[in-house]
């Protein structure tokens, strides 16, 4: 029989049938472009050219400030926080890992949250190198899952309590230009959505974290009331990392946990105790291996269910702790709770609160762990060893000094991402290869653009840099700041509000046809600039091939397709959501932009008739948008009013007229 492999931690990002995802907050020790590329791709539906075009900001990522930038650019989508600069840290590593991940139905309202904890970090090397865990649920508002709401809530504050020391800048404000861009409603609708959970006081999550007391200090009380009070007689820890040091006594965080649970009655005197490690790199269980015998504890060797004591072994980078009453009547782990989460059995990871010279910033999880059996004679898939990287076969046992190896401690990183005053720049097109650059915030003497040519960059003012030629998507800022210079890569936002977009190509009516009817998704297709197909792509002297090249001498061809297209967008748009509006007129604006160079436009102007007056009409709006009356109406009228000065044809004469 084949045993089901359990998905990977990116697959965690992918909605379910039907859904598509919508925004999330991520925070972590490590990540990479490599691991936020394929889990973007999996929670928005879109591929990387996608969402480069597309510009917007799908997940909001804070590491620990030493971590390295990663930029928009190398992972469309991923909005890379800065910790702030005028921030004291109040934690030593933020080394939590959780994701809180909002999901909304593409053809309805229906919309989920997306708790995850993991033990691994968001990078690639945890795909393919590591052994961790992850927990997850999935809670819809307004059902009666009220301990589900309560985790979910649990985490938002969390969430939320760490977004303090971040430079949100781009997600919260528009700057000077007043920009509303569709990332910030993103971003508000998250919030909104979290504002409309309630839990009772009496229901306990069983999400946790150390801002206020340890991990140790708050395991037994968790444990009792969501795991019951019952004594058990087993007892496994596992930890990617273990105190350092040569000492040869019994580790003091793995003394502390047993004695705790002791003596809240929790475990038995007498239990049988394993030890799950690395066995080149346990730190001070290599040392201490023989007090830890003497204690009756038992080191294994992480067992890896992929390769089953193969040549090929992935590193346990797991952290966690599983409890349990072992009875000769059944094979069943009775009473079982685990812990599972970012903290390791260290001080700074397990028995520290957060603090500055302390603890770090960890999360976990404690959870009933129900239908688990210690072997998997009958049903292989309740086996404990399908659950956890631990296997009881003598193989596994290490009972020599000389078979295990203390290895490194916990690496730290060494680079910073740290926030400028300016957090991005707002594009806005002067005339043809000339552009402004507004900063969010005056561009002193203090600030100097690196990857810019005199050529390129001119400084008109503290407001206002000019820029030539193709407009960039990121510049690279260096700030002095009390003689320490910081760089940091800061995104440009255009006018439709797309972060450190690609620039927008020209498009055929075909090619906008494609873009509105697949709305609230892009086209399927993955091509550079999105220029349709091969066979009905841009010439070199921008116009279309194909059915396009008879539009110049078909006046009925530029007619019919026009008027279809508009009655395309009257269709699709009284459809849309209140919720997916401010995304639609986004769209409506971008894609009427990149048909500017049309040639059916080029003969609606010859005859002095505007095509896209009939979208002013009441009949071809939803109801929340009929008028300039709502708010959501008036800024509709003020995208068609920006189109219709952009396109040429403000002055023409309406459809009917």
């Amino acid at each position: 029989m084949s045993r089901k492999l359990a998905p990977s931690l990116a697959n965690y990002f992918i909605p379910p049938r039907g859904f598509k995802g919508e925004f999330g907050l991520v925070a972590g020790y490590s990540a990479d472009a490599e691991f936020f590329n394929d889990a973007l791709e999996k929670f928005t539906l879109n591929m990387k050219g996608q969402r480069s075009y597309q510009g917007g900001i799908s997940l909001t990522l804070m590491l620990d400030p030493n971590h390295v930038q990663i930029s928009p650019i190398a992972c469309p989508g991923l909005l890379h926080l800065a910790f702030k600069h005028d921030t004291t840290k109040q934690f030593k590593l933020l080394h939590s890992k959780v994701a809180l991940l909002t999901f909304k139905a593409i053809e309805s309202e229906e919309q989920f949250i997306r708790l995850i904890v993991s033990t691994g970090n968001w990078t690639r090397q945890t795909l393919e190198d590591s052994l961790d865990l992850v927990w997850s649920i999935d809670v819809v508002p307004g059902n009666k899952d009220e301990q589900g709401k309560a985790d979910i809530l649990a985490a938002y504050h969390f969430f939320n309590d760490i977004l303090r020391h971040f430079d949100t800048a781009i997600l919260t404000d528009s700057g000077a230009s007043k920009l509303k861009s569709y990332t910030h409603t993103q971003y508000a609708r998250f919030h909104k959505l979290f504002d409309e959970v309630v839990v009772e006081d009496s229901i306990k999550p069983r999400f946790f974290d150390n801002r206020s007391a340890s991990l140790l200090d708050q395991l037994p009380a968790l444990v009792k009331h969501h795991c019951s009070e019952k004594k058990r007689n087993y007892l496994a820890l596992g930890s990617g990392f273990y105190e350092g040091g040569s000492s040869d006594a019994v580790p003091s965080v793995i003394n502390s946990l047993h004695l705790r649970l002791i003596d809240e009655s929790l475990l038995s005197k007498n239990a049988d105790k394993n030890i799950i490690v690395n066995q080149h790199g346990c730190q001070s269980i290599a040392s201490s291996l023989n007090s830890l015998k003497d204690n009756n504890w038992q080191v294994l060797k992480a067992y890896d269910p992929l390769y089953q004591g193969g040549k090929m072994q992935r590193s346990l980078h797991a952290k966690f702790i599983f409890s349990a009453k072992s009875s000769e009547t059944t094979v069943e782990c009775k009473s079982a709770w685990v812990y599972l989460g970012s903290g390791n059995l260290t001080g700074p990871g397990f028995t520290k609160k957060a603090s500055k010279f302390g603890g770090n910033i960890e999360a976990g999880v404690v959870f009933e762990a129900k239908g688990i059996t210690w072997v998997g004679e009958e049903n292989p898939e309740t086996a404990l060893s399908l659950k956890l990287p631990l296997c009881f076969d003598s193989d596994y046992a290490l009972t020599d000094t000389s078979q295990l190896s203390g290895g490194s401690e916990m690496p730290e990183h060494e680079a910073e991402h740290i926030s400028l005053p300016i957090s991005y720049f707002v594009l806005e097109e002067l005339e043809h290869d000339k552009y402004a650059l507004v900063p969010n915030t005056p561009f002193t003497d203090a600030f100097t653009v690196v990857n810019a040519g005199a050529d390129k960059l001119t400084i008109k003012s503290e407001a206002c840099l000019l820029w030539f030629g193709k407009p960039p998507r990121q510049l690279t800022v260096s700030w002095c700041n009390n003689s320490t210079v910081h760089t940091e890569d800061i995104p440009v936002i255009d006018q439709y509000g797309r972060v450190a977009a690609t620039e927008l190509p020209e498009l055929a009516l075909d090619d906008a046809w494609y873009m509105f009817s697949a709305f609230p998704l892009l086209p399927s297709f993955e091509t550079e600039g999105y220029e349709g197909d091969e066979g009905d792509g841009a010439s070199d002297d921008g116009q279309v091939k194909g059915a396009e090249m008879d539009v110049e001498v078909d006046k009925r061809y530029s007619i019919n397709t026009m008027m279809v297209l508009i009655e395309l967008i009257a269709e699709k748009q009284t459809e849309v959501s209140e919720k997916d509006w401010i995304q639609w007129c986004t769209r409506l604006e971008q894609t009427f932009s990149q048909l500017k160079s049309s040639s059916a436009f080029t003969f609606f102007k010859n005859i002095a008739i505007n095509p896209i007056s009939p979208l002013w009409q009441p009949s071809f709006r939803p109801d929340f948008a009929e008028s300039n009356a709502t708010e959501l109406g008036a800024y509709y009228e003020e995208v068609l009013k920006r189109l219709e000065l952009k396109l040429g044809l403000a002055a023409l004469a309406k459809l009917g007229e």
